[in-house]
């Protein structure tokens, strides 16, 4: 046998061998997910018994100060449910599991899938979104990201695309029951609290003040939840400080605008 052939013939089961671990994974997944499926019907969840749960657990002020965002959205500000909230809420609401993927790679785009399924009743949730491959950076403007920058774009879309579709698949009612315990709960969180944890995203209490147009000592119980939830957006990097305080040179109803697109026009129900 020549050198040339006995290569072609190693190649050749390489691939068959790759070929089988790819079915083996496919069928292993498959069974994994019947044997959910059988356990949510054999369980079925307690609707009452999680509604208590997850307003305990929204009572709790460490929880609360994660579990909200905030973006402004025609003059007037808009809170809802984190992925940290919606995540809490799919693991209470049990049979339910939820993920992203990747279902098309180009050199210059990228396009992800997030997805949650009731195992319970059979019922799934998808949003998709195509990004291009870029990220911003000062003083260099749009720039091809390396891999960890990569990774972490591509989780920042997941997180939006993941909520979303769990979301979708819970009651509205409890939702909305959620954030207003968790509401209720940032109302104990003190004003010096609220500066300090600003100061470590490099945003004085002088712009604070600007944005709230008083002192920050006399925020109310709806500016402390507010500010809590435009914290958690620029820390999880949804949004920029100069998007929300307009520091910028950007007038105030194109920043709300791009906020809103940059959390919720991208993403579209499946």
């Amino acid at each position: 046998m020549t050198k040339s052939k006995e290569e072609f013939e190693g190649k050749i089961q390489k691939i068959e061998q790759e070929q089988a671990l790819v079915e083996s994974e496919q069928a292993r997944a498959e069974m994994e997910v019947k044997s959910q499926i059988m356990l949510a019907r054999k369980f079925p969840r307690n609707e009452t018994m999680i509604r208590d749960k997850i307003l305990q657990a929204c009572k709790r002020r460490t929880f609360a100060q994660k579990a909200l965002y905030s973006y402004p959205r025609g003059g007037t500000q808009i809170i809802g449910p984190s992925i940290n909230l919606a995540k809490e809420l799919a693991r209470l609401w049990g049979n339910l599991i939820y993920g992203m993927m990747i279902v098309e790679d180009t050199d210059e785009t990228r396009t992800i899938r997030g997805l949650a399924w009731d195992l319970e009743t059979n019922t799934r949730e998808f949003d998709d979104i195509s990004f291009k491959k870029l990220v911003q950076r000062k003083g260099q403007g749009w720039i091809v990201p390396d891999e960890r920058d990569l990774r972490e774009l591509t989780n920042r879309h997941g997180s939006i695309l993941k909520r979303n579709a769990i979301l979708n698949l819970l009651p509205a009612d409890l939702i909305q029951e959620a954030v207003e315990t968790c509401q209720k709960a940032l109302s104990k969180v003190r004003p010096e609290a609220i500066l300090k944890a600003f100061e470590s995203l490099n945003v004085d209490k002088k712009t604070l003040e600007a944005y709230l147009g008083h002192p920050i000592e006399e925020t109310n119980e709806n500016e402390r939840a507010q500010l809590q939830g435009i914290y958690n957006a620029i820390k999880d990097g949804q949004v920029k400080p100069e998007e929300i305080f307009n520091t910028g040179n950007k007038n105030q109803e194109l920043i709300q605008a791009e906020v809103k697109e940059s959390l919720f026009e991208e993403t579209k129900n499946g």
